[in-house]
């Protein structure tokens, strides 16, 4: 979680609850109890009128109150149509954030804008389902963020079986199928990878450190010259 939204989520707690304590605080968010007491100082260093109790823990002043989130008819349909597309097309862990994203947005939604998150008219079917996209994307995604190479049994386009170590740098939707770009160790170049052809992947405790010419926004440079 983002530190931005970690703060939003200290205020949002502390308007719903009477009192909280830094324990409670760091339970809700998964952080340590430190990170709270941080969180707290810079958020009364803003402005937010964060009162301690000593012994019984935190609230907010009883008159201050987040501004409610506004969105236009058009930015709810963007927001609903995005979420719809997560929740259809990629992961299972990844979609339920998408629902838990909307039903924090419909908690904070002035009651005249609540209909337009149920709007029925914007369909995102599913055809395209498959084991892998459950399986493997999750590990993908955070490997990428922690930097963890990727051990892969692989089969090519042509039925070939392969086996590559990458570096995974990117992870693509094309509309049906999803595929992880990387620095291959075995070619010394960037190479893509379709997920529904993945038959094992494994995260190997191996980080990696991509230098300049290895990066994905080199990789799309690439991409794009070659266009």
């Amino acid at each position: 979680m983002r530190r931005a939204d970690r703060l939003f989520q200290i205020i949002q707690l502390l308007q719903t609850h009477r009192l909280m304590t830094a324990e409670q605080l760091a339970q809700q968010l998964e952080v340590s109890v430190r990170t709270i007491y941080r969180d707290i100082q810079d958020l009364s260093l803003s402005g937010v009128p964060v009162i301690a109790q000593t012994g019984s823990g935190y609230r907010l002043d009883r008159h201050y109150h987040l501004p409610p989130i506004t969105f236009s008819e058009a930015e709810l349909e963007a927001l609903v149509l995005g979420a719809r597309m997560v929740q259809a097309w990629s992961d299972r862990e990844l979609a339920g954030e998408a629902t838990r994203a909307l039903q924090r947005i419909a908690q904070v939604l002035p009651a005249q804008r609540q209909a337009a998150l149920q709007d029925e008219e914007l369909i995102v079917p599913n055809f395209y389902r498959y084991a892998q996209r459950d399986e493997d994307l999750p590990q993908i995604r955070r490997a990428l963020k922690q930097q963890h190479k990727l051990a892969l049994q692989y089969t090519r386009a042509d039925g070939e079986a392969s086996q590559r170590v990458i570096w995974p740098l990117g992870v693509f939707f094309w509309g049906k199928v999803w595929t992880v770009v990387g620095w291959c160790e075995l070619r010394k170049d960037f190479r893509q990878f379709r997920i529904d052809r993945i038959q094992s992947l494994q995260v190997l405790a191996a980080q990696f450190q991509p230098n300049e010419q290895q990066t994905l926004e080199c990789f799309l440079l690439q991409v794009c010259a070659a266009d």
